[in-house]
């Protein structure tokens, strides 16, 4: 006969429906764990990010340059117009308008870059191209999109506009420009407005968009952080543009 064998010394019996938890310290360690793994993807995410907002803001200056080009065309090779960039108006600060906001000799009050809006001309597919998705300033695309059919109140983009007068020359600006020119870049207005991290995008005279890198704060250091007296304008932003041509 088989004896009844007892469970040797020392062993314990399986249970298969008894389940051990978590002690503290292993939560505490794997919660550390996703801390840090958090932490070391988190800058790469962001990275990430900007380098698609970047693109998506290039293609919105190339869709600007088309919406110029075609512009042209239709005016004898003449660049949109500028109020604000007159030499008796003297206001380069507002020169990220779309619109004057204000009576003033120009029909319509269209500034600049608005004069290729669907309120104006009509030149470019949507007014969202005239909206940086990196901007964390005041002038978000939801705040002014529905106003371009109205152009009375004063709209303001995410992108400056050099102008169509050449300070240097006296005499309007026309389409064909070197590469050396810029016609449109981020926005200068303020620093709040500036809508990249380190550089801006740049459309040139011949139309091509290049990034320029802006890691010592060249560019962002000469940017007014509020608007500015009139007076000081024209020089300081004579300056920021020189900065925005030189590597």
């Amino acid at each position: 006969m088989g004896r009844n064998r007892e469970p040797a010394l020392g062993r314990t019996r399986c249970d298969p429906n008894s389940r051990r938890g978590f002690t503290l310290i292993e939560l505490l360690v794997t919660l550390a764990v996703v801390a840090l793994l958090i932490g070391l993807l988190t800058p790469a995410l962001g990275m990430a990010r900007e380098s698609a907002q970047r693109l998506s803001c290039a293609s919105c200056q190339h869709s600007i340059g088309s919406g110029m080009a075609m512009f042209a065309k239709d005016h004898r090779d003449r660049l949109p117009s500028s109020y604000f960039g007159r030499p008796e108006i003297g206001k380069p600060q507002e020169m990220m308008a779309a619109s004057t906001g204000i009576l003033s000799p120009m029909p319509d009050q269209w500034e600049g870059l608005g004069w290729l809006s669907s309120g104006a001309g009509g030149y470019v597919d949507s007014d969202k191209c005239f909206y940086c998705a990196s901007h964390k300033g005041y002038h978000p695309v939801e705040k002014y999109l529905n106003k371009y059919k109205l152009g009375s109140n004063r709209i303001y983009m995410n992108f400056h506009y050099h102008g169509d007068y050449d300070l240097a020359t006296g005499r309007t600006k026309l389409i064909d420009q070197p590469v050396s020119t810029i016609f449109v870049t981020d926005g200068l207005r303020t620093i709040a407005d500036f809508n990249h991290l380190n550089g801006a995008n740049r459309l040139h005279g011949d139309l091509s968009v290049s990034w320029r890198q802006d890691s010592s704060n060249k560019v962002a250091d000469l940017i007014p952080e509020v608007e500015i007296e009139q007076s000081l304008q024209v020089a300081i932003y004579q300056e920021i543009w020189l900065a925005l041509v030189a590597e």
